[in-house]
C-alpha cells in the first residue's frame, strides 16, 4: 500500500499532535511545519500529496502558501484548517483553487475522510495540465 505524504502547516502543538495521532496509523507520512516559509522550504525539496494549512499563520495566510505551491509547479490538494470555518471561507478556498476546509477542533473521522478525498483528488489531477493553477495564483495574489 502506498504511503501518502501529508504536510501539516500549523504553529499549534496540540493540532500537530492530533493530526499525527489520527493520520499515521492510516498509512500517512505526516510532516509538520509551522510557517509558510517552512512549508516553502519543505516543498522545494520534498513532495506532498496533501497540505493541511492553518488559515492564519505567523508569517502569512493560507493564500500565500497556495500561491507558493503553484509557483513550484506542484499540485497537492490544499485543505484549510480553521476554528472559524464558514461558508464564505469555504467558497473562497474553492474559488482560489484549494480543495476543502477542515473545521477545528478536529473530528477523527472527518480528518480521515477529508485527507483521503484530497489524496484521491491529488492522484487524479497531479499531472493534469488542464488544472487552472494560473488563475488561482492570480486570485490569491490579489486577495
Amino acid at each position: 500500500m502506498k504511503i501518502s505524504t501529508l504536510l501539516a502547516v500549523t504553529p499549534y502543538p496540540a493540532d500537530q499532535q492530533s493530526l499525527i495521532e489520527i493520520l499515521r496509523p492510516h498509512n500517512w507520512n505526516v510532516r509538520i511545519v509551522k510557517t509558510c516559509k517552512d512549508a516553502r522550504t519543505f516543498l522545494s525539496h520534498d513532495e506532498a500529496d496533501v497540505i493541511l494549512c492553518e488559515c492564519k499563520l505567523p508569517d502569512g495566510m493560507w493564500r500565500n502558501l497556495l500561491n507558493s505551491v503553484g509557483t513550484l509547479g506542484r499540485h497537492p490538494s490544499i485543505v484549510v484548517m480553521s476554528r472559524d470555518a464558514d461558508e464564505s471561507l469555504w467558497a473562497e478556498v474553492l474559488n482560489l483553487g484549494g480543495y476543502d476546509v477542515l473545521q477545528k477542533p478536529f473530528e477523527r473521522m472527518e480528518v480521515l475522510r477529508v485527507a483521503a478525498m484530497a489524496q484521491r483528488h491529488h492522484e487524479r489531477h497531479a499531472n493534469d495540465p488542464s488544472v487552472p493553477f494560473e488563475k488561482s495564483q492570480e486570485m490569491a495574489a490579489t486577495a
